[in-house]
């Protein structure tokens, strides 16, 4: 890349560092995810006036690091923890509409957990999660690749694959349109699962 990019924005309002973010790529909407050693996982929108300005939306609150989180899609999320669950929220309430005319008044969304998911545990730390087409994919220290799907209205485990990885940890998941799943892992390989 010959062409020089630049920083139009830093957002500090995390209190730890700072492991993982997620753009949503859906409906156009510009927002993210951002995940965290405080223990919380954070919404972010875009100023409705300002193009480089993100606004803290919403907060989740947790008990432990917060690894990794996907978009279920524009009302749904889904996160990762160091205690080992998959969690899925639903977004409660959207900001109120405005009048069309600029406000100093932070919007701000309430985020519940959400009723058709059960949790999903790991024997330890999840350090990442995808979502695609109806698929949740889940992997972390226990070297246990989780796959979900949505039927019926409800998630459900449809298959489980212990030590994806040998005895090492299972650090990423990727999933393609096709629904193949790529990992990698502290063995030093990726691997792709059909």
């Amino acid at each position: 890349m010959n062409e020089e990019f630049e920083c139009i924005a830093v957002l500090s309002e995390h209190e730890g560092d700072v492991k993982f973010v997620k753009w949503n790529n859906i409906n156009g909407e510009h927002s993210f995810l951002s995940c965290s050693y405080d223990d919380t996982l954070r919404i972010w929108r875009q100023d409705d006036y300002d193009e480089d300005e993100f606004n803290c939306v919403g907060i989740i609150r947790f008990e432990c690091t917060v690894w990794s989180a996907t978009w279920i899609d524009e009302n749904t999320v889904a996160c990762s923890t160091d205690g080992g669950q998959v969690l899925m929220y639903e977004r409660a309430s959207h900001p109120s509409s405005s009048d069309g005319l600029p406000s100093t008044v932070k919007k701000v969304e309430e985020w519940k957990i959400s009723p058709s998911f059960k949790v999903a545990n790991h024997n330890g730390p999840v350090y990442s999660i995808v979502s695609k087409k109806g698929v949740l994919v889940s992997v972390g220290s226990d070297g246990v690749i989780t796959k979900m799907e949505k039927k019926e209205g409800e998630w459900r485990v449809s298959g489980d694959k212990k030590l994806g990885h040998g005895v090492r940890e299972i650090n990423g998941v990727a999933i393609t349109n096709e629904g193949v799943i790529v990992t990698c892992g502290d063995d030093g390989v990726v691997r792709i699962w059909r």
